[in-house]
């Protein structure tokens, strides 16, 4: 990295390693006497258990596990230093945390359920603990920020920053913000929705598993919307906005698929202003035929109106709209279909 790493976003990848393990021994420390002196310890598949062990071993296997995946992620985030390392590494331990945490979980779940630890039937709870997987997906958008290079800040671009031209006629300089250009947007709450959505469709998923046929349950429809809902909100909660001399591009910074792109013979005019979500259709990403946004707050963001085509908008920092804008705006001599005098 060609910087140093934001301490803070350091710190919040670290919160949400260990923060499945406190949880999870807590859960034990509050209900652990009430479960019983077994339960079950393996599944050959999704029916009955084919072992059972000791409460207290099995709980304490769980939060070991997971705290070794923990202090491995932990590591990483101290000693990495590349982006791609940082993130995959913390994002990677983290959902190993979250998952084993939930053994001893489903496990207790399970035998209570059946009524005791020999009858006691996965099923469906395989979903609750594969759930704890996407909780790897908070670090990665934590530090999606992380380490950007120096000179991809607002403040590589003076003649934006220092008074130059204001932020609303950005649009008549030529480019001045060095090229490639780059910043990260994102939203913790739209991150927390997906992935708080993305939990109820696991669950409503393990509870229709565990329907008896003729039962009334929450049927298939919602946790599968839901899912596909919590994916396309995770997937938007994040991303990278870059500017070079193709133009601009918008894609996630979690699954990295592109969202959007405006070709540079396209833009008409490239301006820093205040976004209010409901002018753009709403918060999240937006389509309209006649525009498309990603919008993670009412503020300042980008405006991109162009000669043919839907506009664009990007919310982000003030300083980062400005720089993106003088790093966007054509020359005179770039824009077609143009002559002296209009």
């Amino acid at each position: 990295m060609t910087s140093v790493m934001d301490r803070r976003l350091r710190a919040f990848a670290v919160a949400c390693l260990w923060l499945p393990v406190l949880v999870s021994g807590a859960g034990a420390w509050a209900v652990g006497p009430d479960l019983g002196p077994r339960l079950p310890t393996h599944w050959p598949g999704l029916g009955e258990p084919d072992a059972v062990g000791d409460t207290r071993i099995l709980i304490a296997q769980a939060l070991g596990m997971a705290a070794v995946a923990a202090a491995v992620g932990t590591a990483v985030a101290v000693a990495a230093r590349d982006r791609r390392t940082l993130r995959a590494g913390t994002g990677t331990a983290a959902g190993l945390a979250a998952l084993v945490a939930l053994t001893w979980v489903v496990s207790a779940w399970a035998a209570q359920d059946a009524g005791g630890p020999d009858a006691a039937v996965l099923g469906g709870l395989l979903g609750v603990m594969l759930a704890g997987l996407l909780w790897g997906l908070v670090p990665i958008a934590l530090l999606g920020r992380a380490g950007a290079p120096a000179g991809t800040p607002a403040d590589a671009a003076p003649a934006a920053s220092e008074g130059a031209a204001p932020a609303e006629t950005a649009d008549r300089l030529a480019p001045t913000a060095p090229l490639p250009w780059s910043t990260t947007v994102g939203s913790l709450p739209l991150l927390a929705a997906g992935a708080a959505a993305g939990v109820a469709g696991l669950v409503l998923l393990a509870m229709e598993a565990r329907t008896e046929p003729g039962a009334e349950g929450p049927g298939w429809w919602t946790p599968g919307l839901l899912l596909v809902g919590a994916l396309a909100v995770v997937a938007t909660s994040r991303a990278r906005v870059e500017v070079d001399a193709r133009g601009l591009r918008v894609r996630s910074a979690v699954f990295r698929f592109l969202l959007f792109r405006v070709s540079r013979s396209r833009i008409d005019t490239a301006r820093a202003t205040t976004i209010e979500p409901m002018r753009w259709g709403g918060w999240g990403f937006r389509y309209t035929g006649a525009s498309v946004a990603l919008v993670v707050r009412r503020g300042p963001g980008l405006v991109v109106e162009t000669l043919r085509g839907p506009s664009a908008a990007v919310t982000m920092t003030e300083q980062d709209a400005r720089a993106a804008a003088a790093a966007l705006a054509p020359a005179p001599t770039e824009r077609p279909g143009r002559t002296l005098g209009e």
